[in-house]
């Protein structure tokens, strides 16, 4: 009823304050619609960014094999 009065009654009486509250109101769906941009480019980078690691690791894995499979050897020769 309140909001009622303030955007129909408001505007009629004074129009500075209709205009004001019509800024306000596109201020703050923009801000939203610019935050859920901003939250899905994030997600995109966030997203991009641990399929690039998985890859970097499934490249690590044979060297890390070899690694350990060498460290056995060495253990088994009396080494380290």
């Amino acid at each position: 009823m309140i909001l009622h009065y303030i955007i129909l009654e408001g505007g009629k009486k004074n129009h500075r304050f209709n205009h004001c509250f019509k800024a306000v109101i596109k201020a703050v769906i923009l801000f939203f619609v610019q935050a859920s941009l901003l939250g899905v480019v994030f997600g995109l980078i966030l997203v991009t960014g641990l399929a690039k690691l998985e890859t970097f690791s499934k490249k690590l894995s044979p060297v890390s094999s070899r690694l350990k499979a060498g460290k056995n050897m060495c253990e088994k020769l009396g080494g380290v």
